[in-house]
């Protein structure tokens, strides 16, 4: 329910006494503020008026707006709007942040000023691309929603962040952009501000307004340091979402900016769609200032419309509540941003002629200064530095004055904006970046604290403290630069152990890829026997990392060895259809039974023989059988390894082998009974070999051989095989019958 007369001349008729019994009658009527589904109070404008329309200030204003309205009649009538040099102007903007909004993120503050004013530049200009979905709505219901309602041109006004002239009091400097952080709370900036569209974000406390408020704005501002408020959730436009101290535009559906374009909308004339909450009449027909233009193109309206009913295909299917579709795509309605896109062109005409009622300044200067980008109202800045970032490498030992030479690089000392060192003078180090999470951290040690092998990387980044608002804590960081040093792990001492069997003595490293360096120790072999004594080592790390050790060299508890006698070896081939004599043969041109040097045949007494030589992984095996164990067909070659054991150091156990000689044996495969098959139909015998290499021999005939008809079969027939290689066997087979009962013909059957 509306508790104000929408029509401020006809209220002005009213005996005041009996419009504030109106007025509390109203109160006791009101159920409560429209929220939307999360509780949200989208705009809180019609009960902050119920408050102020009784109040001297307000009722003087109104008049002095009236007194102006007469001398400037509107035009009458729903005529497009030029924007011409008569009523096109520029507003410069300021905006106040306050309360749970901080100098947290001052980049924030300024992306989400500088995007809201670009909102609202394209809603009054109805150059936002989302202005479609009212075109998308002509095109399926062009009678409730006809092209000519909508305000094609915009309102003839545009929005500038004031960057010059700010007030004296603010603090702020030419090309500052015209933003305050706790200086002011809305209702008002004070008259220092005047001129201004002054745009207040704050949490509701801060601003007095109820929880859950999104915005509030007078109806019909006046710019004498007033202006219309914003809860910091909805403030900013599409693209910027961020943290200052609290969330700045982060709301989930009303982070489009169109809080501040339906609150601008407030205090610059115009009434909800659906203000007086009753079908009886067109609510925001009325005109809020005697003699200004009225709104007399949205449909008759009793209650807000929520959310975002953009699936309307026809007239029947678009929001309705008095008996005609609702202008709902309206700015001045309670949609989700993403579904108030435009202004009816009576409304343009509104706010285009209460626009140039209000006194702002619009001859351009104070947006005349191109825009530093700064928030100065964070606190001056820091003086730039040029950050002096370098690498070195070193080993642990070696680190000496890498660091303290590059700080010396870093030149003169930070001064802070007031021309002094504190809170805490001179460079500082951090082991992390400014932009760590866990910044400043103590500096590094520069000593190696690896695990011995690896390298380790230590950062210096050098920092100054900026006390930026000079109350003697430091809330920002100047980066100096970085210096990155690699320290490489130093040698560590190596293990030498002692082969007892040769006395050759070999380092274990620490390392995996540490190696010995100019000494000579490793490989080294001392005599039998030998006592052991300290010896230098150097270790050189992959790196090139050098360090001597004095290392025990073990002594050596091998006996001296007395060498096997030479043996001639006797190596020999052979091949046959069977073994037969060749390797006995071999065998016995091996000559005299081997003596150990005793004069011993121990451990183990003659000849020893292997199917795998001396030097073979896997020898000794056991001898080769002489026996063929192919697949039937292909050679087999078998080879006698000939050795003796020696025990050069007479302890009873075989130390070294002595070849002797070696016989390989080519088997040749054996020859394989054949099959023998029949042709019924001419009596033919064939033979069918079990190798494609075998063939019949000389001494039989059987392969290709005919029978007459009805040949009753031999029982057993002889058939020589011979293989490829002239092996030759003879087998007995059967000689199948022939069946065949074929006629002569021609002689032949």
């Amino acid at each position: 329910m509306r508790p104000y007369s929408p029509n401020f001349k006809e209220y002005m008729k009213k005996p005041i006494k009996k419009n504030l019994l109106l007025l509390c009658l109203f109160c006791i009527g009101l159920s409560g503020m429209a929220q939307d589904q999360e509780g949200v109070i989208r705009c809180y404008t019609d009960e902050y008026m119920a408050e102020q329309q009784g109040k001297p200030a307000y009722i003087q204003l109104m008049e002095e707006y009236a007194k102006k309205a007469q001398e400037n009649p509107a035009a009458v009538g729903n005529a497009v709007i030029d924007c011409d040099g008569t009523n096109s102007i520029t507003i410069p903007v300021a905006v106040h942040f306050a309360g749970e909004v901080t100098c947290a993120d001052a980049a924030c503050l300024l992306a989400a000023t500088q995007a809201q004013i670009q909102v609202l530049n394209d809603d009054f200009s109805a150059m936002n691309a989302d202005i479609s979905i009212y075109n998308n709505l002509t095109a399926v219901c062009p009678g409730d929603y006809p092209a000519t309602t909508l305000a094609s041109n915009g309102t003839c006004l545009d929005f500038c962040l004031a960057t010059s002239e700010h007030p004296a009091s603010s603090g702020l400097e030419e090309g500052d952009p015209a933003i305050t952080v706790g200086q002011h709370t809305w209702p008002s900036a004070g008259s220092d501000w005047s001129g201004y569209l002054n745009i207040f974000v704050s949490d509701e406390a801060t601003a007095g307004v109820g929880t859950g408020v999104l915005g509030v704005s007078p109806l019909v501002g006046s710019s004498n340091g007033d202006g219309f408020y914003l809860v910091p959730s909805a403030f900013g436009g599409p693209g910027v979402s961020c943290m200052s101290g609290t969330g700045i535009n982060t709301s989930g559906v009303y982070n489009g900016g169109r809080t501040a374009t339906h609150e601008l909308g407030h205090y610059l004339g115009l009434e909800h769609v659906f203000v007086g909450s009753t079908c009886g009449s067109d609510g925001d027909s009325g005109a809020v200032v005697a003699g200004a233009p009225t709104v007399n193109d949205t449909s008759p309206q009793d209650v807000p419309n929520f959310g975002c009913p953009l699936n309307v295909t026809s007239c029947a299917t678009a929001p309705t509540h008095c008996g005609t579709p609702d202008m709902f795509t309206s700015f001045m309605d309670y949609g989700n941003d993403a579904c108030l896109v435009m202004f009816t062109e009576d409304q343009a005409n509104v706010i285009n002629y209460i626009a140039n009622l209000i006194p702002f300044d619009t001859d351009g200067s104070k947006c005349a200064m191109t825009s530093n980008n700064t928030v100065d109202a964070c606190g001056p800045n820091c003086p730039t530095v040029t950050p002096m970032n370098s690498t070195g490498s070193a080993c642990a030992s070696a680190v000496g004055t890498l660091v303290s030479d590059w700080q010396a690089m870093l030149g003169a000392d930070f001064m802070n904006p007031d021309n002094t060192n504190a809170p805490t003078a001179g460079l500082l180090y951090s082991s992390v970046p400014i932009t760590d999470a866990t910044f400043p951290q103590t500096a590094p040690t520069g000593v190696y604290g690896g695990d011995g092998c690896a390298n380790e990387v230590q950062t210096w980044y050098a920092y100054y403290e900026c006390d930026s608002d000079l109350n003697g804590t430091a809330e920002s960081f100047v980066d100096a630069g970085n210096y990155a040093l690699t320290i490489f792990a130093d040698a560590q001492a190596p293990t030498i152990a002692a082969d007892d069997a040769v006395c050759n003595y070999s380092l274990s490293f620490a390392c995996a890829t540490d190696s010995e360096g100019a000494t000579s120790v490793n490989g080294s072999t001392e005599a039998p026997g030998y006592a052991g004594a300290m010896e230098s080592v150097e270790v050189m790390t992959s790196n090139g990392c050098t360090t001597s050790f004095m290392v025990a060299k073990p002594l050596c508890a091998a006996v001296a060895m007395v060498n096997c006698p030479t043996v001639t070896a006797v190596n020999t081939t052979g091949m046959a259809c069977e073994i037969g004599t060749i390797v006995s043969d071999w065998q016995a041109t091996l000559g005299a039974d081997f003596m150990d040097p005793d004069g011993a045949n121990g451990p183990t007494t003659g000849l020893q023989y292997s199917s795998v030589a001396i030097g073979d992984a896997t020898f000794p095996q056991a001898a080769p059988t002489g026996t063929y164990a192919g697949d039937g067909c292909a050679n087999e070659v078998q080879t006698w390894y000939a050795y003796y054991e020696c025990d050069s150091d007479l302890n009873g156990t075989a130390d070294s082998f002595v070849d002797a000689g070696n016989c390989a044996l080519t088997l040749f495969a054996p020859a394989q009974a054949p099959v023998i098959n029949v042709d019924d139909a001419v009596c033919n015998y064939s033979l069918t070999f079990a190798c494609p290499n075998d063939s019949e021999g000389a001494s039989t005939t059987v392969n290709g051989s005919t029978e007459a008809p009805g040949y009753a079969g031999n029982p057993m027939e002889a058939v020589e095989v011979m293989t490829a290689d002239g092996c030759t066997a003879t087998f007995m087979v059967a000689k199948p019958l022939c069946d065949c009962d074929c006629e002569a013909e021609g002689g032949q059957f």
